[in-house]
């Protein structure tokens, strides 16, 4: 009797093989997905930072020269400073839907203080005062949520809470 000879690999041998490289490439395309979401999330963490570094510190910056608080109001959330004693001078802070805007005088366009990647979700300034009985206002505090924004996702990949402390120094 003749010897088969061998040529090819068994149905048995082929079927081994696609379920080995199905766990590969599964545990391969898992890593990958893995490492694209870290990243984006690296940058939405890192716009959110930039963001809420500069809005407080361009807040800082514009609230402790002021010279009097006029109106702070939760909702909306606006904030009225006075640059002098005359009421002619004056700057807002606004929060207009996701937006954080600025206007130095009622003719002045307003200036958006958040990038587009980046949604303000509450924005709330809270009077200081002296002591109690006081009605003389010390400082603010700040605070301050940010979301990522991104029109793929319908929840935001991350938010973050911020909060500081405001002094006015002018009086």
């Amino acid at each position: 009797m003749k010897s088969k000879s061998r040529q090819g690999f068994s149905f048995i041998e082929i079927l081994i093989y696609l379920f080995i490289s199905s766990l590969l490439l599964a545990l391969l395309s898992t890593m990958i997905w893995n490492t694209l979401r870290a990243n984006r999330t690296y940058k939405a963490e890192e716009a959110i930072i930039q963001n809420a570094q500069f809005i407080m510190n361009f807040s800082a910056q514009q609230i402790r020269p002021v010279y009097s608080i006029a109106d702070i109001r939760p909702d909306p959330a606006t904030a009225r400073f006075y640059t002098s004693s005359s009421t002619a001078q004056w700057f807002t802070i606004v929060k207009d839907n996701n937006n954080l805007m600025q206007t130095f005088s009622s003719s002045s366009p307003s200036t958006q203080l958040n990038s587009a990647s980046v949604a303000v979700t509450e924005f709330i300034l809270t009077p200081i005062f002296d002591d109690l009985a006081s009605s003389t206002v010390e400082g603010v505090r700040l605070r301050l949520r940010l979301s990522s924004t991104n029109a793929s996702e319908s929840v935001p990949l991350l938010e973050k809470t911020f909060e500081t402390y405001v002094g006015i120094s002018s009086r």
